[in-house]
């Protein structure tokens, strides 16, 4: 590895908080000029170009050491697999304690970039638009970019977290549910129809069955994450993902998902200010919410600092943006699963061939006679 480096021994969770994780390591890797090291690839490596200053942990000792201790219930195995490795200016540090001070050459094995206002600020919105989250070729070459692309700031969306969270035993983690009529009552007030929206949903009874709308899940493994359903719809949820990105107003839900896929569009955004999930509650939680006009609150409660990232980029940032726009980077091509496409024998060697040895035949047949 890089003698200057950040390194994330583990993902937690999926897309949305993984995208935390990935912005702030190369936020910050930008800025002090070092390299962030990702565990793996993940589902970014297809969805965004490559990132000058990010690269999966090489393969080796360490490499193998933390995807052996994966589950969350084996984080002190994995700070142990920084502290044995034979690296000895890498150490391990958790970043709740992160005050802008020197991460340089540590590693870290938590998720507080999604939570802090500390952290938020390393951040710049349209520094990780133009630079860190820029779709991949793959992406904009798909029908369904194309397409959505097409009718860009024509349509609203809704997004309304369900899945997990209203199981009848989910106890493990903030989020709340949401009610249909805390959109209703925000629709009302916009004067927009129920039917000219496109409700997006874990719940199939709710999500409005679009033109690219997916039902079904292609199932998830760590490390890498989704898996790879084919080069027209790439993951599951990208149909999601990208009818967010590309609408005019987003009634978002309480997801890191969604929340994404708002902050990176230039949408009308709409967000559930969201209360605390009492910790000893058991199944769903319900609760009747207000949105405010913007992106900010956060969608795991309101005892969590609001989302607000830098609105202003840098001048440096400015110019890294510049750059990248400028520059021709080739996708990444190293996602784990996905069937790579064999370019077909060209067919009129063969054709040549065979005429070659017809000529050789006739030639000799002349000749003899």
């Amino acid at each position: 590895m890089n003698s200057k480096k950040l390194v994330n021994i583990h993902w937690i969770g999926r897309l949305g908080n993984r995208m935390f994780q990935y912005a702030f390591g190369c936020s910050y890797a930008y800025k002090n000029n070092i390299i962030y090291y990702i565990p793996t690839e993940w589902e970014g490596s297809l969805l965004f170009k490559p990132f000058p200053y990010a690269r999966p942990i090489p393969e080796g000792e360490l490499k193998d050491c933390i995807l052996e201790s994966y589950r969350e219930n084996e984080k002190l195995n994995r700070i142990k697999c920084v502290t044995d490795y034979p690296d000895k200016d890498l150490v391990y540090s958790e970043l709740r304690n992160f005050t802008k001070h020197d991460l340089t050459n540590t590693a870290f094995d938590d998720l507080d970039m999604m939570y802090y206002a500390v952290h938020f600020e390393l951040m710049c919105t349209d520094f990780l638009k133009k630079s860190v989250f820029v779709f991949s070729d793959l992406v904009k070459g798909t029908e369904m970019y194309q397409d959505l692309e097409s009718r860009k700031g024509t349509y609203v969306v809704a997004h309304v977290r369900r899945g997990d969270i209203v199981n009848s035993n989910y106890n493990n983690g903030h989020h709340i549910a949401v009610t249909l009529n805390s959109y209703k009552r925000l629709l009302d007030t916009l004067n927009i129809k129920n039917e000219d929206v496109i409700w997006i949903s874990e719940d199939s009874s709710i999500a409005t069955k679009h033109k690219w709308y997916y039902e079904g899940d292609m199932g998830w493994d760590y490390p890498i994450g989704q898996k790879y359903l084919n080069n027209n719809t790439i993951f599951d949820f990208l149909p999601d993902f990208l009818t967010i990105y590309f609408a005019k107003t987003v009634l978002r839900g309480n997801s890191g998902f969604s929340w994404w896929a708002a902050e990176l569009s230039e949408s009308n955004v709409y967000s559930p200010v969201v209360p605390k999930r009492p910790l000893e509650h058991v199944g769903p939680y319900w609760a009747d919410c207000e949105f405010v006009n913007n992106n900010t609150p956060h969608f795991m409660g309101s005892q969590w600092d609001p989302i607000l990232l830098r609105k202003e980029c840098t001048l440096d940032e400015q110019k890294f943006i510049n750059h990248m726009k400028n520059t021709d980077i080739l996708d990444n091509n190293n996602y784990p699963n996905r069937p790579i496409r064999r370019k077909r024998p060209r067919r009129w060697w063969i054709l040549i061939f065979l005429l070659i040895i017809g000529i050789v035949l006739i030639s000799g047949c002349c000749i003899y006679l």
